[in-house]
């Protein structure tokens, strides 16, 4: 058996991890004054349960997970969603300075 979240376990993943509240991320957004000009990162994203309502607040969201398979659940629900402006990205907390390279960030700005 896999060490890590295999499809099976993600789906599950996705379907019994509740979400988050609106007004939780609403708290997120306004703690970070988030708005549509800013890509937000989501570090360990999972299925996308803090990500994806996310996304209907900034201008993009960059979901960050070292397993493939929680990035695939992930991925589809955003498309069920419709959503398009999520990216998903295979990585740890490790990799953030790459990505903060690649995304022209060379320092939190806030």
């Amino acid at each position: 058996m896999s060490e890590g979240f295999g499809e099976e376990v993600a789906e599950l993943y996705e379907r019994y991890r509740h979400g988050y509240p609106a007004e939780v991320v609403a708290a997120v957004a306004d703690a970070f004054a988030l708005g549509s000009g800013d890509v937000a990162v989501d570090l360990g994203c999972g299925t996308g349960q803090v990500a994806l309502p996310l996304a209907a607040v900034v201008g993009a969201v960059v979901g960050v997970d070292p397993e493939p398979d929680m990035l695939m659940v992930a991925r589809r629900a955003a498309l069920r969603l419709g959503l398009s402006n999520t990216s998903w990205v295979i990585g740890d907390d490790g990799d953030l300075p790459g990505l903060g390279q690649a995304l022209g960030i060379s320092r939190s700005p806030r």
